[in-house]
């Protein structure tokens, strides 16, 4: 087994990167770099590795990355639960401030454009239905021919 492996700019293009992933995968990399995992771990706070783990690993690969991240997350989320909290109970003023500001303008809003929504889910009623019918029909023949 390997201990490191290439993972070129191409790559993530491909594999539909957003444009400032990309960017910083060139600025650090250029065109390609080798991973390595001692590499992964100076970069820890750079790239998406959960983007990385959807899109560039295999499905076992995959599962196996999030059953070794699972214990991270959950001691993550134990961690960060109590500044979660005072978050919430320090905004929660603010919030309904917010709210009972607002409230008035969202009715008035709502009902300015209560005509509008309705005249436009008249109009396109039947090309939705269209559309749902032939979707539907679509899926159905690709999922009873797909033979993988």
């Amino acid at each position: 087994m390997s201990d490191s492996r290439t993972l070129t700019l191409a790559t993530l293009r491909a594999e539909g990167a957003c444009r400032d992933q990309v960017t910083l995968f060139r600025a650090k990399f250029g065109n390609r770099v080798e991973i390595t995992e001692a590499r992964c771990i100076e970069h820890a706070a750079v790239f998406s590795w959960a983007w990385a783990a959807d899109n560039l690993l295999s499905a076992p690969a995959r599962a196996a990355y999030k059953a070794a991240t699972a214990p991270a997350g959950a001691a993550y989320d134990a961690a960060t639960a109590p500044a979660g909290a005072a978050y919430d109970a320090a905004t929660a003023s603010a919030w309904a401030a917010y709210d009972a500001a607002t409230a008035s303008a969202w009715a008035a809003y709502d009902a300015a454009t209560a005509p509008a929504w309705a005249a436009y889910d008249a109009a396109t009623a039947s090309a939705g239905a269209a559309y749902d019918a032939a979707t539907a029909s679509a899926w159905a023949r690709a999922y009873i021919n797909d033979t993988e």
